[in-house]
């Protein structure tokens, strides 16, 4: 497996789990892993917390536990994944049954079960592959909608408001003409 070049763009990484001593353990062994490479973890205990975050902040990976207090992981990354699709999704448990897990595959679409207590190098070597498949899906977008800006299909506007809805998650809210422009919606006082 190939570990990111200390060069490559910063990938950012969601961890989410009501235990702190499973996010202390998941950041101890990023950074060990990243050392040299740019990696940026967040962190959050609460389901909520990192929805929030979700809306204001694209990551490249999200890692959740399944169960937790106020919203489980099956939950959490079905809202996740309406905010973010093209994010890879993680779920660990320790203690998953079948209807759980069938939940988070079916509605929060997971990409990989990891099962606690995890081996720090493969649930790492899963994460780095989840992120380099991500990168060429996102890849092959872009190849797409360049062909279908030369066909004539789509306007250079739309691409570029393409990528940046992609980039930065509060701006899916923003409509846009067919012509590539965007809508303003003025609100009364």
């Amino acid at each position: 497996m190939t570990h990111f070049n200390a060069r490559a763009k910063r990938r950012t990484m969601l961890l989410v789990d009501d235990e702190p001593h499973v996010l202390s353990a998941l950041s101890r062994a990023i950074r060990a892993r990243y050392r040299d490479a740019p990696m940026s973890v967040e962190i959050f205990e609460r389901p909520a917390d990192a929805i929030e975050r979700a809306r204001a902040k694209r990551f490249d990976i999200v890692i959740s536990d399944m169960r937790m207090p106020d919203m489980d992981g099956a939950t959490f990354l079905q809202v996740f994944r309406e905010i973010q699709p093209n994010v890879p999704r993680v779920l660990l448990s320790a203690r998953a049954d079948v209807e759980q897990l069938s939940r988070a595959v079916n509605h929060g679409r997971i990409c990989r079960f990891c099962e606690k207590p995890w081996v720090d190098k493969d649930l790492l070597d899963l994460v780095e592959k989840e992120i380099e498949e991500a990168e060429i899906l996102a890849e092959h977008r872009a190849i797409v909608s360049r062909r279908r800006i030369e066909a004539g299909q789509m306007s250079e506007a739309q691409e570029a408001m393409r990528i940046l809805m992609e980039e930065h998650p509060l701006l899916a809210e923003v409509q846009m003409a067919s012509d590539g422009s965007v809508l303003l919606q003025s609100f009364p006082d």
